[in-house]
């Protein structure tokens, strides 16, 4: 008989980024490739070489800590519970009949036997309520919210160094230009595990030229992103990089 292989279980990342210890480490050759991307433009000063790295280092922690699917049994739990709820809604109004064992039992736990099982019928209906959502939010695809981050951090650096606005060239089909290089050069420096899945230059330029388009109609001002919002067991929040 085969002895079972033990199962592995992934690294759980600390709750905070501040206790994070992340691979992402950029040497002045690193600098000096993601400036020379961008041409003549860049030169990066020390203020921008700590932003550039703060920015790439947090983007590493979100994608480790969702990667690990921190919290993600919690799904399970909350149907079973909202599954739990609803049977005992079922028995105590059952048992709210003849021979009317529920007031009893709500008389023995101090509870007013009407108030209770109203009570519970708003628990079930909340805890089913809550599930729905995060099994919806889990099975529709959502916007990363974790790109444009990175993207709009980047770009925030590149003006303020080089005093030119951020763009996307559109060559023969092809979003390029040295904005787009620059930030290709720096996601380059990620560990592969994170690396968002772009492929070449021109991936990164499309990228960055939708989610430019995504903030002109959203009339955001540049260098920012608003994170979505919602239940989402096992997704970090933008608190987690605060702390």
């Amino acid at each position: 008989m085969k002895a079972k292989k033990a199962k592995k279980t992934k690294a759980r990342p600390p709750m905070r980024f501040s206790q994070f210890n992340a691979l992402t480490r950029l040497s002045d050759e690193a600098f000096a490739r993601i400036e020379q991307a961008a041409g003549s433009r860049i030169r990066l000063d020390a203020e921008g070489r700590a932003a550039i790295l703060l920015a790439l280092q947090q983007f590493e922690y979100v994608r480790a800590y969702e990667a690990a699917g921190v919290d993600e049994p919690r799904r399970a739990d909350l149907r079973i519970l909202a599954g739990v709820l609803e049977q005992a809604v079922r028995f105590a109004a059952q048992l709210n009949e003849s021979p009317f064992l529920w007031p009893y039992i709500a008389e023995l736990a101090n509870v007013d036997f009407e108030g209770g099982l109203d009570d519970l019928r708003r628990l079930a209906t909340a805890a089913r309520k809550i599930s729905d959502v995060v099994e919806t939010a889990r099975k529709k695809r959502r916007t990363d919210p974790w790109l444009p981050r990175l993207l709009f951090q980047l770009e925030e650096q590149y003006v303020r160094v080089s005093g030119i606005k951020a763009g996307v060239t559109n060559k023969r089909g092809k979003r390029v230009g040295p904005f787009v290089r620059f930030c290709d050069a720096a996601i380059s420096e990620l560990p592969e595990s994170c690396k968002p899945k772009t492929g070449r230059q021109e991936s990164v330029g499309s990228l960055c030229e939708n989610i430019f388009r995504e903030r002109e109609q959203q009339q955001t001002v540049p260098g920012t992103v608003t994170l979505e919002k919602g239940i989402w067991p096992g997704k970090a929040r933008s608190s987690q990089l605060k702390e």
